[in-house]
């Protein structure tokens, strides 16, 4: 299943995430050059259900409802951490605001 999460209009790509039969993050150009497009997460991903931007920070922060963790990285998807691995249960949807994480799992909402 393919989902587009987020757009910015300032840096004119788009992220989105692929929980398919080759599960994936990639980013593009909003010109339409296919050109731009690139994966930028493909290993230890199966469900990346939620991905939110910090546009400020440029990072970009995604979750995996199946391995149960939230991770941080660039644009690029270089220099990759984990934010927050026990305690969430599928999660499946995040957002960044005023510097603050937020997210939501089947647990907790």
């Amino acid at each position: 299943m393919t989902q587009l999460i987020s757009l910015s209009s300032f840096y004119s790509i788009m992220f989105w995430t692929d929980w398919g039969e080759v599960p994936k993050i990639e980013r593009a150009g909003m010109n339409g050059d296919p050109t731009t497009r690139k994966v930028i997460v493909h290993e230890n991903i199966f469900w990346p259900n939620g991905l939110a931007v910090d546009y400020d920070a440029q990072l970009v922060y995604w979750l995996d409802g199946r391995l149960n963790f939230v991770e941080v990285m660039d644009y690029d998807g270089r220099n990759r951490k984990t934010v927050i691995k026990d305690g969430v249960i599928y999660p499946f949807a995040l957002t960044v605001f005023q510097n603050k994480l937020y997210w939501t799992d089947w647990k907790t909402w």
